[in-house]
């Protein structure tokens, strides 16, 4: 796969930065996006529920120059007054959505503090986040189809060991086996990709549009374009 080449950007430290932050609020910035005024917005009702809480636990974090909060899932359901399950969903939905405010990630540790859930970070230019998410899928999809169609003289090995070709195998046991197969190489291929995708796919796309937008907001020029 190719990465996105996006470089990761920040404006950590920066005072000007720093006090735009301060006056911005990532809750009043969910809120236009999740209730627009005018059209209609990609959200189901039980998503938006979901989105609030975990956008109203965000704070801004002087390390990295984002948003961010780390929650478990019982937490929000807690505190959305719902199911684990259905937290599981509407996450799921919205990472997944053409118009996402957050992003998750297993980073173990959030300003120092460690922990075994997510960490969700805003994502201050939602479109354009699908947009590089969307692309490195693409990418990685296109990885799988190259692994499984070099897999074809282990199939073909396979498909000689059935019971119609003289061997061993059942249908039943050559299905089985094949499945099995091509499982293996779509995890190896998402192993092996998944770091450098990770680091330099649609985070690091989002850190630099967050990065960008912060500078909007410094010098009052605030735009989603």
């Amino acid at each position: 796969m190719t990465p996105l080449p996006v470089a990761q950007a920040s404006r950590a430290g920066d005072p000007g930065a720093d006090a735009a932050d301060r006056r911005w609020s990532p809750l009043v910035f969910a809120l236009d996006r999740l209730f627009p005024k005018r059209g209609q917005a990609p959200y189901a009702p039980l998503e938006r529920l979901v989105v609030l809480v975990v956008v109203r636990a965000m704070s801004p974090d002087g390390a990295s120059g984002e948003c961010n909060c780390f929650l478990s899932y019982p937490t929000i359901a807690k505190w959305a007054g719902i199911s684990v399950a259905s937290v599981k969903r509407m996450l799921q939905k919205h990472c997944d959505g053409p118009v996402p405010l957050f992003y998750r990630s297993r980073t173990g540790q959030t300003r120092g503090r460690h922990h075994a859930c997510y960490r969700f970070t805003l994502v201050r230019h939602p479109e354009k986040f699908a947009a590089a998410r969307d692309a490195v899928r693409a990418e990685r999809g296109k990885e799988v189809e190259r692994a499984l169609r070099d897999l074809q003289p282990e199939r073909l090995a396979l498909q000689r060991q059935r019971v119609d070709f003289g061997g061993q195998l059942t249908e039943a046991e050559y299905r089985t086996r094949l499945a099995a197969l091509e499982k293996a190489t779509r995890r190896r291929t998402r192993r092996m990709g998944s770091v450098p995708q990770t680091t330099r796919g649609p985070e690091a796309h989002s850190r630099t549009l967050n990065a960008t937008s912060k500078s909007c907001v410094a010098g009052g020029c605030w735009s989603e374009s």
